[in-house]
């Protein structure tokens, strides 16, 4: 299960930041980008095709020793 690096919650569409790795709520990070143009919390420059979806099948997110790792550098 991911959870939203703002709001600490699971998000209900999720995002990951290709520059950082951190996952977002979309609709909270597009939010903040819009106000203030950088990642809410690295503080670099962020803009939305710095956003990639992520998509993940039901049965994959209910187990509890999947996970899914997000490198920014591949």
């Amino acid at each position: 299960m991911f959870f939203c690096a703002i709001s600490g919650e699971a998000p209900l569409d999720p995002v990951v930041s290709k520059k950082s790795g951190n996952v977002y709520e979309r609709r909270l990070v597009l939010k903040y980008i819009a106000d203030n143009g950088t990642d809410p919390i690295t503080g670099e420059k962020l803009e939305e095709s710095d956003l990639l979806s992520i998509k993940a099948s039901k049965s994959l997110s209910t187990l509890p020793d999947a996970i899914l790792v997000y490198s920014p550098d591949t």
